[in-house]
C-alpha cells in the first residue's frame, strides 16, 4: 500500500482557481464543438424560459379582452394581440 503524500510533484489545485479552469473547459468546449455549444445555450435559454413563464408573461394568456383586438405590438403588448384580445407574447412564452 502506497501512501499519499502531498510533497509530490502535483501541487494542490486552491479553490480559487477551480471556477476560472471551469471556464477554460467550456471555452474549449465551444471552440472544439460550436454547433453543439450553440444547441445547448438555445435548449438552456427555452427551459428556463419554461421555468420562468410565469414571472416573464406579461398578461394572462388566455384571458379575452375584446376591446384590445388586433391590437400592434407595443409596451403594452409586445407582439401586439390576436383576433380575441389574448396577448401574443404571453401565450408564446
Amino acid at each position: 500500500m502506497r501512501q499519499s503524500n502531498r510533497s509530490d510533484s502535483r501541487p494542490a489545485l486552491s479553490s480559487a482557481r477551480l471556477p476560472a479552469r471551469a471556464a477554460m473547459g467550456v471555452w474549449a468546449f465551444a471552440r472544439a464543438r460550436p454547433v453543439a455549444f450553440g444547441a445547448i445555450l438555445v435548449l438552456g435559454s427555452i427551459v428556463t424560459m419554461a421555468l420562468l413563464a410565469d414571472a416573464i408573461a406579461t398578461h394572462d394568456p388566455v384571458a379575452q379582452d375584446v376591446a384590445r383586438r388586433l391590437r400592434p405590438p407595443g409596451p403594452d403588448a409586445y407582439f401586439g394581440t390576436d383576433g380575441f384580445g389574448r396577448d401574443v407574447f404571453s401565450r408564446v412564452v
